[in-house]
């Protein structure tokens, strides 16, 4: 999971996309934030409740290579996504994900 090695989860598995959810507001909030438009709190909020849904997945635990390095990462970006309140916050907790081959985005 650190630098790009994250396992693909099986379509099935895998946390539904932003793209997929229903409401609306998710949508508009995470394009907002995509295109660099300044954000509300209510659109900080919604993403940073994605990112906590996101992260805290069961699938990403079923990593086949979730050696004890990998698992502490996983922990790392699972409290970071609980801690996010601004935009900044989000952007820090996306990379991370990045990073470790994970793009919620």
């Amino acid at each position: 999971m650190i630098n790009g090695s994250a396992a693909r989860p099986a379509r099935s598995e895998a946390p539904t996309s932003w793209q997929f959810q229903c409401a609306g507001d998710l949508r508009a909030a995470v394009l907002g934030y995509m295109t660099g438009g300044e954000l509300t709190v209510r659109q900080v909020k919604l993403i940073a409740a994605y990112l906590r849904y996101w992260i805290d997945s069961p699938v990403w635990d079923k990593d086949p290579n979730l050696d004890y390095e990998r698992r502490l990462a996983l922990g790392a970006m699972r409290e970071r996504a609980a801690q996010i309140l601004t935009e900044s916050d989000i952007t820090e907790c996306v990379l991370m994900m990045v990073n470790a081959g994970m793009d919620p985005l």
